[in-house]
């Protein structure tokens, strides 16, 4: 009998042991992972699939969670699918949910192709003599596209070769076509190319003076001066790009017409070289004060999700105006401003008091209203279409001719100081948006496409010429549905609140949040255009900067 009961016992223990064996050898644990690919590189807005390699193959619990070091440059999914966001360089991690093993995949975001819409070569007519040596250079639009790498070919390069750099050698009598091409976008651009014997080719141009000042009816010269001076062919044609400020004649005698500045060029006729000058008209009648009654109502504030362009911080949202009020028909003026400047005695430094809401609170304090434009030495004078101090006469005034263009190197304390003595304010962005629409419930003012904006404001078009981009006198285009000028175009206007994020439900009367780093900029300019134009477009401006693009507008009650 204990025989049986000892065989029993072993027999249990046996089987005991047997079972956990089983259970070890069922139970089979992960003991690395890694992602292929290792690093990768995907264009904003696209997708890309990460797998999960586990080691061993035959591990139990192959469970993994992914994540993304940043989520604002790339995001991923639950199987390993990612998202490129933004352009950056970021980290995903994959964790094994046995052992909690890691490893993670390099990612690299870059911009998605932009393609390139034209493309233009200057000068696009030359002539030079054999031997000569001239280089061309070649400029795409838009200005950021991708992929600009170009081929440069030549139609007969016995008259003329051209190398991978655009330079061309005259190799004999003759014309030829000398053309560059985008190798990936298919766009090309032709400079015909002339090679004579003994003809000293046009190198360049200036215009002398560089700048002009006249009364209304007077008259002045400008003078081409072609580079090198013993050019075989000394032609130039004369031209002016404000006709309705001044006119030019064959010879570059200029005749001031009515108040502003007019840019006048000269184009040599060999080469098609060109330089221009500014001739600044005086006198005239100036832009005066006028009020634009805009009615209380309700509207639909920021962007549809459909609305091409548009951006996240767009959150479309019913927004009523209470009251009525009244906004400046145009953009605040050098003029008004300047006398707002002495009436105020702004000094040369152009530092002065200023009130505005911060933190719930009202805030006094000295602050930079604005900048001389004169001084800002870092654009060359580009955009020298502001105030100047007069130090002999110890006061504010518009550079000449500028005395009915929108004020710009002003701050955003600048804006709130020139309201206040107004006794006014800057709009809200909702005020703003409300005016901008009239009325209107599409992506811009006056329809769904930007097709229309140089009708409505003094906008930047691809292709423009780099001395057409800039300021104009205010109300030189149409307005919008209820009689407010150049809300687009010109300059961007500054708004009363600081930058935050929109409710998502019903609100009256929005002020923005309390504080922040960045006041409201609304509406595009002329270096902007397009979706800039769109009516719910917002962005942010610093309260202490000053832009040659910036300007602002008023409202009361």
């Amino acid at each position: 009998m204990k025989s049986v009961i000892l065989k029993t016992a072993i027999l249990a223990m046996f089987l005991a042991v047997s079972c956990e064996g089983t259970q070890e050898e069922r139970e089979i644990h992960v003991e690395s992972v890694s992602i292929e690919p290792e690093e990768i590189t995907v264009k904003a807005g696209d997708t890309a699939s990460l797998a999960a390699v586990i080691v061993p193959e035959n591990a139990t619990n192959k469970n993994v969670g992914w994540y993304s070091e940043d989520n604002s440059i790339v995001t991923v999914d639950n199987d390993g699918s990612l998202t490129a966001v933004s352009v950056g360089e970021t980290r995903v991690f994959i964790v094994t949910e046995d052992g909690s093993k890691t490893a993670y995949c390099g990612v690299t975001v870059v911009d998605k192709d932009i393609p390139v819409e034209s493309i233009t070569v200057d000068p696009d007519n030359l002539s030079m003599v054999v031997g000569d040596i001239v280089a061309l250079s070649v400029r795409m639009f838009p200005e950021n596209a991708t992929g600009k790498s170009v081929v440069w070919t030549s139609s007969d390069e016995s008259v003329a070769s051209v190398d991978e750099d655009g330079k061309v050698e005259g190799t004999g009598i003759g014309e030829a076509d000398i053309t560059v091409s985008s190798e990936q976008w298919g766009k090309s651009a032709v400079c015909h190319v002339t090679v004579g014997d003994n003809y000293v080719a046009v190198t360049g141009v200036a215009v002398s003076p560089a700048n002009m000042t006249l009364e209304i009816g007077e008259q002045g010269k400008f003078t081409a001066l072609i580079y090198p001076s013993y050019a075989t062919e000394q032609s130039v044609t004369w031209a002016t790009l404000d006709p309705d400020v001044a006119s030019v004649s064959d010879d570059g005698t200029v005749t001031a017409l009515s108040s502003g500045v007019a840019f006048i060029t000269a184009t040599t006729e060999d080469g098609g070289f060109s330089s221009y000058s500014k001739a600044a008209v005086t006198g005239g009648d100036v832009v005066p004060e006028e009020w634009v009654l805009v009615p209380a109502g309700t509207f639909m504030m920021g962007s549809p999700e459909t609305e091409e362009n548009r951006m996240e911080s767009e959150v479309q949202h019913e927004v009523t105006i209470s009251r009525d009020f009244y906004i400046s028909k145009y953009e605040v003026t050098n003029s008004q401003f300047a006398d707002f400047l002495n009436e105020a005695g702004i000094g040369q430094d152009g530092m002065g008091e200023v009130t505005y809401p911060d933190k719930g609170t009202e805030v006094t304090e000295t602050r930079q209203l604005i900048m001389d434009s004169s001084l800002d030495a870092g654009l060359g004078g580009q955009y020298d279409f502001g105030v100047h101090w007069d130090a002999e006469a110890s006061m504010w005034k518009p550079a000449d001719g500028c005395d009915n263009y929108p004020v710009i190197f002003v701050t955003w304390y600048g804006a709130m100081a020139y309201a206040a003595h107004k006794g006014g304010c800057l709009p809200t962005e909702a005020q703003w948006e409300y005016a901008c629409r009239a009325g209107s419930s599409t992506a811009y003012f006056w329809g769904e496409t930007s097709s229309e904006q140089n009708e409505y404001g003094w906008c930047y078009t691809i292709g423009d010429k780099a001395i057409s981009v800039r300021l104009h006198p205010v109300g030189g285009k149409s307005p919008n549905g209820w009689g407010i000028y150049d809300m687009v175009g010109n300059v961007c206007e500054l708004c009363l609140d600081w930058d935050g994020d929109y409710p998502e439900g019903p609100v009256t009367d929005p002020v923005g949040p309390d504080t922040g780093e960045w006041r409201i900029l609304r509406g595009s300019c002329f270096l902007t255009g397009g979706p800039y134009s769109r009516s719910a477009y917002r962005d942010g401006y610093h309260a202490d900067n000053q832009g040659a693009y910036v300007g602002f507008r008023i409202v009361k009650y």
